[in-house]
């Protein structure tokens, strides 16, 4: 014979034990962001860029952890494209920051805490961001045909260390628009190992 544990009220069944000593559980399982946010480590970020010359790279945003002991985890990256004949979009690591763009403030997303943003986010909405880009490496590229949305979701695994960057690149036709919304935690070092 078997026993359960129920909630303090009685209401369900969180754990079992079998007659064969086997555990049956039943959880609910969340996002790190989730827990995150109640802390105040949690962030959103919007960058916007309308293209200016027909197939050429132009950078979209510029993001940088300023942290010296947080590792900054991108949970999702969500483009949206308004084109006619197509835009490509290219998440990539490694570049600087030269000049321009415009500085935009990560938006804390638990608004009972009035924890800052260790993050220093740049778009082009300006059109006017120069990077360094000699040492990029790629990591995400999606091509948009039509106006639409679309979710890159990296579900904690991309970590920008402290001093670490990443940009958003493309090329499309002069008028094209792109946005990008990240939505992003940040936690002590020893905490992301």
């Amino acid at each position: 014979m078997g026993f359960r544990i129920e909630d303090g009220k009685g209401r369900g069944k969180f754990a079992a034990v079998d007659s064969d000593n086997h555990l049956e559980v039943a959880s609910i399982t969340l996002p790190k962001i989730a827990s995150v946010s109640h802390d105040g480590g949690a962030f959103a970020m919007i960058g916007r860029h309308t293209i200016q010359v027909t197939d050429t790279v132009e950078n979209f945003a510029y993001v940088l952890n300023n942290n010296s002991n947080k590792h900054v985890h991108i949970q999702s990256v969500t483009i949206a494209v308004k084109t006619s004949t197509g835009v490509l979009f290219t998440l990539s690591f490694g570049p600087t920051r030269t000049s321009g763009g415009t500085l935009k403030t990560p938006v804390q997303l638990n608004r009972g805490r009035a924890a800052q943003s260790g993050v220093i986010v740049y778009d082009n909405s300006s059109n006017n961001l120069v990077l360094g880009v000699t040492a990029l490496e790629d990591f995400s590229e999606a091509r948009f045909g039509m106006t639409m949305t679309a979710q890159l979701n990296g579900a904690d695994a991309v970590i920008l260390g402290p001093g670490d960057a990443l940009c958003a690149r493309g090329t499309g036709t002069a008028g094209d628009m792109v946005t990008a919304h990240g939505f992003m935690y940040e936690v002590e070092t020893d905490e992301s190992q």
